[in-house]
């Protein structure tokens, strides 16, 4: 089985696209579109993406504080969230489920911390990536089971 991930040329990351799976958020169906990051241990949601997911962060329990870009964040944690992803068929999905899933939450007091903090993508990290072999090919990444 395998996944595809894309390569950005103007950065020169990779990404992927999921869907959130949490009993956390209403908007099921909006796509995330996920930095591919070895670097780092935990997959997390950008501040801007979990605005248009429309979390309840009420509810949700504060984790630790994440470093990235630069910038050091607190975060909200999803207990047990999944990401839902879609075969190269694109009629198949395969879903993954974490521990938790981090939601960045930072502290904005000004407009250059809102534009610092809109620079931040969301990220796939390593609870994740290590169940699969990556692949680097020309243009994409390959996440193979």
């Amino acid at each position: 089985m395998q996944l595809f991930g894309y390569r950005n040329y103007s950065n020169g990351y990779y990404y992927i696209q999921a869907n959130l799976i949490s009993e956390y958020h209403k908007n099921q169906l909006r796509p995330i579109t996920f930095l591919i990051d070895t670097a780092s241990q935990v997959t997390s949601i950008s501040y801007n993406d979990s605005l248009s997911l429309d979390f309840k962060r009420d509810i949700l329990q504060s984790g630790k504080s994440i470093s990235m870009l630069n910038v050091t964040m607190p975060t909200l944690v999803i207990p047990e969230g999944g990401l839902a992803l879609k075969l190269p068929n694109n009629r198949s999905i395969i879903t993954e489920f974490l521990d938790n899933i981090l939601i960045h939450n930072p502290i904005i007091t000004n407009r250059d911390d809102e534009k610092k903090v809109a620079l931040i993508p969301s990220i796939l990290g390593l609870d994740f990536l290590n169940r699969y072999r990556l692949t680097i090919q020309n243009s994409y990444i390959i996440l193979e089971k």
